[in-house]
């Protein structure tokens, strides 16, 4: 690659916009890394597009700390309020892709006229290091042709079995992956034999292991015991330590057999699809999916060891809020070598299709593992309905209300049908009515029931909660249909 470095002093100045843009017209680049602080647009107002953009390059955001470095080692934050506010939040209101922290303000030299240590920014190399690979792996991005690049899409799995794969919040995950895959496919990127629908996805995917399904699966992608141990001595020694300490040798991970780690990826052509790891086993998978101290199992850094090195993923795609990489130990931004989501997701380019109204989450995994944010909106809400026995129940408690007016031979009939259907389906111990044995007391239940299940909806529920509870319309509490249970259940 070949770098041009810009020195301008505000991205809001007229000459320094007029500067960039001679130089971008002349050299335009793949890749931006932007240094300056704050933003051209206000938060809350609409966005401004800077001169940063004019080529439609990717913009990485690069921080230089007005903090020490040993302050930023010792800090599970990572960075100061004051850092956080003109270097990431703000920044971020323009779009950028958040990358790391590469300088530290050190007393550089000591200045013998003033007497004094002058401050300045110190880099630290494998910071600076890590922001170029990161770059530079934008820029091959860019560069490829749609026909040569690999892409992976990850389904999250939370909590960890197989009625939950695929489980987007707010997003048909499955479907939406479909829908990826097709625009990917017509935008000349290698995918083949793409499922019919999310549901033929999601079958395909449990024929190979999954996080609660291992055995007896098929297996489509395998790393072996060599090619996982060589990234593993890449990993920091710290790393390598709490891993071994928590989860033992590669070979004890239930994903290992054969001398190969059997990974939950399927290939569409060049495109891979897979379902997410666990962050362990054997554990509450529901108490440990956002455990700030959990570190992953051999299995897990195996998929992602996978995807960067044999692989050789262009992009990563985590398709749908969320996933667990973002909850991995380590910093909460300006990572450093030692934070489980640079360990084990390195300098690659991440998208992240994410529900709009959860920009808190969202945020996570932007400050985390540099990830672009692709907002979708919340699904449109629609009447759930009724099915099955319970659509047979409500069409049964319609009934029962439409005889209350004057056929009480019927209303005897229709609570035996009721009370037999409820008591069919469970619903009866749900609801807390209990069996019936007395006379007269199927009819008391059967009336409860029916103003458990049609509540305000039925336009003879006010008078007739009047006449069992005694209580104004206005007064609709639970407590009443409660009570209203209870009677019956006493037989009053």
């Amino acid at each position: 690659m070949t770098v041009l470095p810009v020195f301008v002093s505000s991205l809001k100045d007229a000459v320094s916009i007029g500067t960039l843009e001679a130089i971008f017209g002349d050299v335009p680049p793949d890749v931006v890394l932007n240094a300056t602080g704050f933003a051209v647009s206000a938060p809350g107002s609409d966005c401004k597009p800077t001169v940063l953009e004019v080529t439609d390059a990717p913009v990485l955001q690069v921080i230089f700390s007005g903090s020490s470095r040993s302050a930023w080692e010792a800090s599970a934050q990572g960075l100061m309020v004051r850092d956080l506010a003109m270097n990431v939040a703000l920044p971020e209101v323009d779009g950028r892709i958040l990358s790391r922290a590469v300088s530290f303000k050190a007393a550089a030299v000591y200045d013998n006229a003033v007497e004094a240590n002058i401050v300045g920014h110190e880099p630290l190399a494998d910071r600076v290091a890590f922001v170029a690979k990161l770059a530079a792996n934008w820029a091959g991005l860019r560069r490829a042709k749609p026909s040569e690049r690999r892409i992976a899409i990850i389904l999250a799995n939370y909590p960890n079995r197989d009625g939950r794969l695929g489980n987007g919040v707010g997003l048909d995950t499955p479907a939406g992956t479909i829908e990826v895959m097709k625009a990917m496919a017509a935008a000349g990127y290698r995918i083949d034999e793409i499922p019919d629908g999310g549901d033929a996805l999601i079958r395909y995917l449990m024929d190979g292991p999954t996080n609660s399904a291992w055995a007896d699966c098929e297996i489509h992608e395998t790393l072996s015991l060599s090619q996982y141990n060589g990234f593993f001595a890449t990993l920091p020694v710290q790393i390598q330590n709490q891993v071994s300490e928590r989860w033992g040798d590669p070979e004890s991970d239930p994903f290992f057999r054969d001398g190969r780690f059997a990974l939950p990826l399927t290939r569409f052509g060049e495109t891979l699809v897979g379902i997410q790891p666990a962050r362990g086993y054997n554990i509450d998978p529901k108490e440990t999916y956002h455990s700030p101290d959990l570190v992953p199992p051999h299995g897990y850094l195996a998929f992602y060891a996978y995807l960067r090195r044999e692989y050789g993923a262009h992009a990563i795609i985590h398709m749908g809020k969320h996933g667990n990489l973002e909850w991995l130990p380590g910093k909460s931004l300006a990572l450093s070598e030692t934070c489980y989501p640079e360990a084990v997701f390195g300098p690659m380019p991440h998208l992240y299709p994410f529900i709009v109204n959860d920009p808190g989450e969202g945020t996570q995994a932007k400050r985390r593992t540099s990830a672009v944010i692709i907002d979708h909106l919340t699904p449109p809400l629609t009447r759930a309905e009724s099915y099955g026995p319970l659509k047979d129940l409500e069409a049964l408690v319609d009934e029962y209300y439409d005889a209350a007016g004057g056929d009480p031979r019927r209303l005897r009939l229709l609570s035996k049908q009721i009370l037999e259907l409820v008591h069919d389906i469970g619903l009866d111990h749900d609801a807390g009515i209990g069996t019936y044995r007395r006379r007269g007391q199927g009819t008391r239940k059967a009336r409860c029931l029916s103003l458990r299940s049609q509540g305000t909806a039925n336009p003879r529920w006010p008078a007739y909660f009047w006449r069992r509870t005694g209580r104004p319309v206005a007064d609709r509490s639970d407590s009443g249909l409660g009570a209203c249970a209870a009677r019956a259940e006493r037989g009053r």
